[in-house]
This record gives C-alpha cells, sequence and structure tokens, in this order.
C-alpha cells in the first residue's frame, strides 16, 4: 500500500511542474499585453469615472453589453492590469487542465495523463493565432477565455458524475462549482448555450438510464436554467429594441442600401461557416482526421480512410497553396468593409468555379466529420455519441453568431473561439483514448508540427 502510494506521488511530480511551466509562460506572454488594445483604454476609463459598480454596470447593460458577469469581473479587473495579468494566466493555466481533464473522461480514463495535459496545451497552438490573440486582449479575455474556464469548470463535475459517478470527487467540491456553471451563463452567449445544453444533455442521460441524478445536479440545472432564461431576455430585449440595434440599423442604412433577402443571408451564413473553419480550425480539424485515419484502417473502412485522408491533405497543402482555403468572399484580415461590400454585390457572379470547388470542400468536409466521429467509435458507443455531441455543440455555437442580432457581427473571428474550444476537447480526447502510450506520444508530436504550420501561416499573413 505505502509503494503505491509512494509511486502515486512521484507520478504526480511531472503534473505539477508543467502545471508550474505553463502558469509561467502565461504569465509571461500576459506581461507584454497594455492598455492599447481596441476597447480596453476606453473600458479602463469608464471603470475609473465611474461612482460604482453599479453605475457602470447599468452604463453597459443600457447601451451595448448584456452579458452580466463578464461586465462585474471587468469593473474590478481591468483598474488592476498587474491583477489582471495574474489572475488572467491562473485562468489560462485552468482552461488547458480542465480540458485535458474532462476529455480524459469522456475517454473512459480515470484521470488525465501528462501526455494528455501536453496535448492540451499544444492544441492551443493549433488554433489561429488571430482567435488566440483575442483572448489576450483584456476586456475580450473576460467573454471568452474566463467565460470558457468558467463553463468547464460548470460541466466538470456533471461529466464525472455521467462517466464515473463522480468517484474520487467530495461532495463540496461539485456544490462549490455551481456558481460557476451561473457565471457562464451570463457571461456570453455562445458559452451560455454550450454550457446549458451539455448540462440538460447530460441530466437527461441519466434519468433515461434510470440514474438518481445527485442533489447538486439537480439544484445546478435548476440555477443554470434560470440564469440562461435571464440572459436570454437581456439579449433580445436590448437587441431587438435597444441602442445596440438601432446603432446596427443606422450603419446598415448609411453603407448599404441594399436589403439583406434571403438568399444572401443563407450564402453568407455557410460562407460564415466555412470561411471561419478554414481559416481558423483547420489544423485542428487536420488533427481529428488524421487521429481517426488508424481506426478506419484498422476495421478495413476504405471510403472512411479515403475522405479523412483526402480531407486532411487538402487541409495541409492549403498551408503551401493558399488559394486551396479561399472560400471566395472573405479575405484573411476581416473588416465591415467587407461585409457590406458582400451585401451590395451579386455573390453568385463574384465567386469563380474554382472559388465555389473550395467553398464546397469545405462544407463537406465540416459536415461530413460528426459522421466519421460516430462511424469510427460504433464500438465503443459512449465515446462516439459524446464526441459527436461536442462537435454538434462547437458547430452551433459558430452558427449563433448568424442568428443573434444584430448582424454586423457575422464577421467577428474572435465568436469562433467557443467552437475551437470544443474542438479542443474532441481532439484530446481522441489522443487520449489511444491504447498505448507509444501513440500517444506519436500523436503530440504530430499536434507540435500542426502548431509549427499554424506558427509559419500567422507569420506569413503579417508580411
Amino acid at each position: 500500500m505505502l509503494e503505491q502510494e509512494r509511486k502515486a506521488k512521484a507520478a504526480a511530480y511531472p503534473e505539477w511542474l508543467l502545471i508550474g511551466a505553463a502558469f509561467f509562460i502565461f504569465f509571461c506572454i500576459c506581461c507584454f499585453v497594455q492598455y492599447s488594445y481596441a476597447d480596453d483604454i476606453k473600458h479602463l476609463y469608464n471603470a475609473l469615472a465611474s461612482p460604482g459598480l453599479g453605475h457602470f454596470l447599468a452604463s453597459y447593460t443600457a447601451s451595448e453589453n448584456v452579458r452580466l458577469a463578464t461586465t462585474i469581473i471587468m469593473y474590478f479587473f481591468i483598474r488592476n492590469i498587474w491583477l489582471w495579468r495574474i489572475c488572467n494566466a491562473i485562468v489560462f493555466t485552468l482552461f488547458c487542465f480542465l480540458i485535458s481533464r474532462i476529455a480524459c473522461l469522456l475517454a473512459g480514463k480515470k484521470r488525465s495523463s501528462l501526455l494528455s495535459q501536453l496535448a492540451a496545451l499544444l492544441t492551443l497552438l493549433v488554433i489561429s493565432t488571430y482567435v488566440i490573440g483575442d483572448i489576450l486582449w483584456i476586456s475580450s479575455s473576460f467573454s471568452y477565455l474566463w467565460a470558457a474556464t468558467a463553463g468547464l469548470l460548470a460541466l466538470y463535475c456533471p461529466v464525472k458524475e455521467l462517466v464515473q459517478q463522480n468517484k474520487g470527487t467530495p461532495e463540496w467540491l461539485s456544490y462549490c462549482l455551481i456558481p460557476a456553471s451561473v457565471y457562464a451563463c451570463l457571461a456570453q452567449e455562445q458559452v451560455a448555450a454550450v454550457t446549458f445544453t451539455l448540462l440538460m444533455i447530460i441530466f437527461i442521460s441519466l434519468r433515461i438510464r434510470n440514474k438518481k441524478a445527485p442533489r447538486f445536479l439537480v439544484i445546478q440545472t435548476v440555477m443554470t436554467s434560470l440564469a440562461f432564461i435571464l440572459f436570454l431576455c437581456f439579449t433580445f430585449g436590448l437587441t431587438s429594441s435597444g441602442p445596440r440595434m438601432d446603432e446596427a440599423a443606422i450603419i446598415l442604412q448609411e453603407r448599404n442600401s441594399v436589403p439583406l433577402d434571403f438568399y444572401k443571408r443563407v450564402f453568407l451564413f455557410f460562407h460564415h461557416i466555412a470561411h471561419q473553419y478554414a481559416h481558423y480550425a483547420k489544423y485542428i480539424l487536420a488533427a481529428i482526421w488524421v487521429l481517426l485515419l488508424p481506426r478506419f484502417l484498422k476495421s478495413k473502412q476504405f471510403v472512411c480512410t479515403s475522405l479523412c485522408i483526402l480531407f486532411a491533405a487538402i487541409a495541409l497543402l492549403s498551408t503551401f497553396r493558399p488559394f486551396l482555403y479561399d472560400v471566395g468572399l472573405c479575405p484573411v484580415n476581416t473588416s465591415l468593409d467587407y461585409f457590406f461590400s458582400a451585401l451590395q454585390m451579386n455573390l453568385r457572379a463574384s465567386v469563380s468555379p474554382m472559388q465555389m470547388i473550395i467553398y464546397l470542400y469545405w462544407l463537406a468536409a465540416i459536415f461530413s466529420t460528426p459522421i466519421l466521429l460516430f462511424i469510427a467509435h460504433r464500438d465503443e458507443k459512449s465515446i462516439g455519441l459524446r464526441t459527436l455531441l461536442l462537435y454538434l455543440a462547437g458547430g452551433a455555437s459558430a452558427c449563433m453568431i448568424a442568428v443573434l442580432p444584430p448582424p454586423i457581427y457575422l464577421y467577428e473571428i474572435r465568436t469562433f473561439f467557443v467552437t475551437c474550444v470544443l474542438l479542443i476537447v474532441i481532439v484530446v480526447t481522441l489522443i487520449s483514448s489511444l491504447k498505448k502510450q507509444k501513440h500517444q506520444l506519436i500523436a503530440a508530436c504530430g499536434l507540435a508540427l500542426l502548431a509549427m504550420a499554424q506558427l509559419r501561416d500567422a507569420i506569413l499573413m503579417l508580411q
């Protein structure tokens, strides 16, 4: 018994070393951030000028920000940049290791391995630097990184209950993490929708299996539902009649005389999906396809094997042939000018035959991936369903920006962050489900290569 405890303690040392190293790296990165990006300086002046939190909260919820939890947190943390730097590094570190633990639970592992934690860190580098850059912007980090971390904290105990019946987790921890669920549902619309939906799926899954939901999960589900409904009331109440919608209407009236008809709305919706995946998640998708490839080879499913090879090859080849991810309308550096010119042009005439082929390729790859995930895990139904649900939730969060008013936010890069988080969880889940540690190491090395390719893309874009 003592020998086993000694081995467990020895195995824990590398994990703490990795956590410490991750915190130090994230803290050093945060030290370069100043009050100089986008709206940060405006938010700082407003926080300093406000006589109190109530005034600051009222001014933002009445004009542009319905994210209640985000606005409250911003008031306290934007006033001291060093406090933000320390806390942001802590949240960044917690974010990565929560991904690792949740992914390992979904893969059927009792605890996350060192390689799965390394993979979670590496997948951050695989996301486009434009997406990551937005969560290093001070005020934006509250809406995306902090909100997503709260969502992961909220889902940790429910996922563990679904997979392991919360074995080894102190009961007090389950109750302590309930506020994270409420915070996530009041912090950001995509995080709120994903957290609420996945929590409801877990709750219903337990009921279908005739398992009694624990008290903490019942309380958490009720409180999360109320917070989500409250957030929806603020969102639709403000955007349908408040200043945000009026501002959007004024911009549309000034810069666009052509109404956004049904055809253009549908085309821009699918274009938004294809463009965001092609530019900001192609390496994560490539990692998913490559990780699925051995499963299809082993089971001799040659059609699925061919699709994985084709999708991955074109995605990786687009690193050297950028026209292979040009989906027709949107330049690499998106802007409002693109959006308004897209509304005025003849969309069908503006896309060349080659661009239409690439456009259809990316749509086919995006919509085929959940089918491939499901087929690959037919023998492990639990893993297959979980990864499928995560992928669909990621797609749904990307779609939300197209249906929520005002429409000018359709082009925003940062809205793809939540989708990327869920894709990361899928990648780490697939790596964790590999049987041999040697194969996990090979997968981690493959992610490192993809991260280098992403870095190359980012450098070329800056030139």
